[in-house]
Parts: structure tokens; sequence; C-alpha cells
């Protein structure tokens, strides 16, 4: 059987994609020249096109310094970073839509407004820094804090934020910027969300162990040490596992954590990433649930797990490059 089709409208099928074509070209000018969002913690910023001039209060060109939020109209491009860099912009960390938190040195806004890539200029102000939790906390107990301090702080600024804790009970390291942990008075609250170092202040945690009830749901509980899988004969002798995540640790088998100490074979790390170290903790914490002996557990979790240390068990870590944007 024979089928044949003929289109009574010549050029039908190129009028067709003509039209859809100035469709998409139109919802695309339409998406540009739409409101946009930055999503701070504690502020949503609702942004215009930057040609609408609406957006920014200073008439002063002069050099100017600190911490300041830029966005974009699109995605970061590579181009747009040397552009950034060329005018005294340093990104130190992305933020919610095609936006970032920069420092200036020396830089004229009015030459950064002007980028034709770039929507919005302003200023991460103090209160964009503080979680909602601290923000009206002037007296009282000392508090647990958390702070994140920008990559490009040096040891000048580290010390000055460190003076303001009455004990740092944690420190880490990564690209994504030093992280430091400790107890602080309420009255030095104010004084660390000034510093220019500073990009975030957060409530502190104690970190709870809670693997030992996790286990007994998923291997079966008993009503003495160890679980069901366990007793079956399945320790994890001989087994090699490979953990594709944020890293583990600080991505040094000769240094690890004792818990994982002597279990790690070998780091794989990719594309710009100096090293295996874990800037998020949750490779970290995912390898412990896999090859952890319980070396530095509580009493209960230690029992629960100390039939786990005569295993020959080989952790493999691949450290995942995160997306970013900055």
């Amino acid at each position: 059987m024979r089928y044949s089709f003929h289109l009574r409208q010549p050029g039908f099928a190129a009028a067709f994609w003509q039209s859809v074509f100035a469709c998409v070209l139109v919802s695309l000018s339409v998406s540009f020249g739409q409101e946009k969002q930055i999503r701070l913690r504690n502020e949503i910023i609702h942004t215009s096109p930057s040609h609408t001039g609406t957006l920014h209060a200073e008439s002063s060109d002069s050099p100017t310094n600190g911490l300041f939020l830029v966005q974009f109209e699109g995605v970061l491009q590579p181009a747009w970073r040397e552009v950034l860099a060329s005018n005294g912009v340093t990104l130190l960390r992305s933020v919610p839509d095609d936006a970032a938190i920069v420092r200036l040195k020396g830089t004229r806004l009015q030459s950064v407004r002007q980028l034709g890539f770039v929507r919005y200029v302003g200023p991460y102000k103090v209160e964009h820094k503080v979680h909602r939790q601290l923000q009206d906390v002037v007296k009282g107990s000392d508090l647990r804090v958390g702070i994140l301090l920008a990559p490009d702080a040096g040891g000048i600024e580290f010390r000055s934020v460190s003076r303001h804790f009455q004990r740092i009970i944690r420190q880490s390291k990564s690209r994504f910027g030093n992280v430091i942990q400790g107890i602080v008075r309420p009255a030095d609250l104010a004084s660390l969300a000034q510093s220019p170092a500073v990009l975030w202040i957060e409530p502190g945690s104690t970190p709870k162990l809670l693997d030992e009830i996790s286990a007994e749901i998923t291997e079966g509980e008993r009503d003495g040490p160890g679980t069901d899988v366990q007793f079956l004969g399945f320790d994890g002798r001989g087994v090699t596992v490979s953990v594709a995540d944020s890293g583990l640790d600080n991505g040094d088998a000769a240094t690890m954590h004792p818990d994982l100490a002597g279990r790690v074979d070998q780091f794989f790390f990719y594309g710009s990433l100096l090293d295996a170290a874990d800037e998020h903790s949750h490779g970290t914490h995912v390898s412990g649930i896999v090859a952890g002996n319980g070396a530095t557990a509580w009493e209960w979790p230690r029992a629960l797990t100390s039939s786990l240390n005569a295993f020959s068990m080989a952790l493999v870590v691949l450290k995942l490059r995160p997306v970013t944007r900055c």
C-alpha cells in the first residue's frame, strides 16, 4: 500500500519554523528583561535590568573598598571573570540567582555597573551576614557559633577575627573559605559582623552520634553488641568501597582520622581541585558510615562497632568538583 502527502500551501514548513523561531526570540527577550532575585538567607533582593538605572542611589564614583553583591544578566562566564578582575573585583562566593559576594579594592562602582553583563551592584550589609537567630542577641551567656571567612582572608584578618573568640573549638580551611567554630560573647557578634573578612555567622551545633540507631534499623537489632548482618558473617572483610563525594577529612591518608586510619588506599580528585580534603563534611560522614571502626566513639556506639576493628576493608575516595559559579 502506498501513501503520499502534499502540502497545499507552498513554503508552509519554512513559515512554521520562522514563526517558532520568532516566538523563542520574544520569549528570551522578555525573560532577559524580567525581574530577577538575589536570594540571601536574610533577604531577597528584587532586581531589574541594569539599563533601567533605578538600582543605584550612589552618585560618587570615587574608588571603593569592601564587600558587595553583584548580579549578572546570566550565568557567569569565564570571560566575565577576567573583565571583573581587571576592574578590581574579586569573586568570593556565589549566591542565587546568578549573583556573587565580591570584594572591591580601589574599584570605581560606576565602571562595574556599566559592564554589559552586570545587572546589579549593591552593598553586602552587616545584617546579611548574621543568622536571624543571632541578630537580636545582645546579652546573656556565651554562644557557640560558626563563622565563614572569605577565601582571600589572610593571616592578619584571621588573627583579628580569632581574638573575638573565648575559645576556638574547630577550624577548617578550603578554597571556599575558612570556617571557625567556637565560643563568643554576645557583645562580640557586632564586631565580628563588621569585619570585612567575615561572610557569614550562624549558631553552632553540637554533633550527636546516632549511627548505632541507623545500623540497627538497616542491619537488624540484637540484644547485645553488633547487628544481625554481622552475626551472619557479613563483616566487610576483603571489600573495596569507592566513595564519590565531597572528599574525606584532610585528604591525607597518613594523618587520617583515627576511625579511618589505615583504611584509605587511594584518593582521586579532578579539575581545579588541589587535594581531596573535605570542605563540606558530607564525604567524611559517608565514609565513616561505610568504613569507620568507632575508635573514638562513645561507649555504646563503640560497643556496636567493636567487631569491625579486625576488618580488612579498603576505602577509595573520589572527590567530585561541586558546581559553583565563583
